[in-house]
C-alpha cells in the first residue's frame, strides 16, 4: 500500500487540529459549538452541502457565528461566495449569500498560513440571538462559478456566546439613540 503526500498532509494536519482543539476545549467556556468538515480531494462540489447541527439552550444570550475556512496556499481566488442556510427548531429556514474575503487586493492571505495550509475564521453574524430553544442547523454550500472549487480543504462553523444578553444590547441601542439626540450626528 502506497501512502501519498496528500494522505500524509491530511493525517498530520488532522492530528494537529485534534491536539489544538483538545488543548483549547477546556479553556473556551464561551464556545457553544464548533465543527469542521473535510472536503474530499480538496475539490468542493456544488452538491456537497455541509450541515452543522447544534443546540441552543439560552435564548437570552447573544452569540457570534463564524465560518472556518481551511484552504491551500494555491487557492485561486481572493474570496469565496457561500450560500448559508439556517434551519430553525420549528422548521423555518432562512438563506443568504455571503462573501468571505480571503486575501487583500495584492493577494496576501488574511489567513494564518503554515506552509501550504491556511486557516481563517471570519464572523458572519455578530450579536445574534436565538428566539427558540432547540436544534438549529446551518448549511454551507459553495456558490462560486467554478465547480468543483479547488483548494478548499475544510469548512466549519463556530457558535460562541459573547458574554452579553439581549437586554444589554437593547440598553446599548437606547443609550446610542440618546447620545445621538444630545450630540446630533457627531460620534
Amino acid at each position: 500500500m502506497s501512502i501519498t503526500e496528500s494522505t500524509l498532509l491530511r493525517f498530520f494536519s488532522g492530528l494537529a487540529i485534534l491536539l489544538l482543539v483538545g488543548s483549547l476545549s477546556s479553556c473556551d467556556p464561551n464556545r457553544v459549538y464548533e465543527k469542521n468538515k473535510d472536503i474530499p480531494d480538496y475539490q468542493w462540489k456544488y452538491d456537497n452541502v455541509l450541515a452543522f447541527p447544534f443546540s441552543i439552550k439560552d435564548t437570552n444570550a447573544l452569540y457570534n457565528i463564524y465560518v472556518n475556512v481551511r484552504h491551500t496556499h494555491f487557492f485561486p481566488y481572493r474570496n469565496i461566495w457561500l450560500k448559508v442556510k439556517t434551519q430553525f427548531p420549528k422548521g423555518k429556514q432562512l438563506e443568504k449569500r455571503v462573501e468571505i474575503k480571503l486575501a487583500n487586493e495584492k493577494g496576501k492571505w488574511y489567513s494564518d498560513c503554515a506552509g501550504d495550509i491556511c486557516d481563517y475564521r471570519v464572523a458572519i453574524q455578530e450579536n445574534a440571538y436565538f428566539d427558540q430553544k432547540g436544534e438549529y442547523k446551518i448549511h454551507l454550500e459553495q456558490n462560486m462559478r467554478q465547480n468543483p472549487l479547488p483548494g478548499i480543504m475544510d469548512m466549519g462553523i463556530r457558535v460562541e456566546k459573547t458574554g452579553k444578553t439581549k437586554q444589554e444590547l437593547a440598553n446599548q441601542g437606547e443609550k446610542a439613540a440618546e447620545d445621538q439626540e444630545d450630540n446630533g450626528n457627531l460620534p
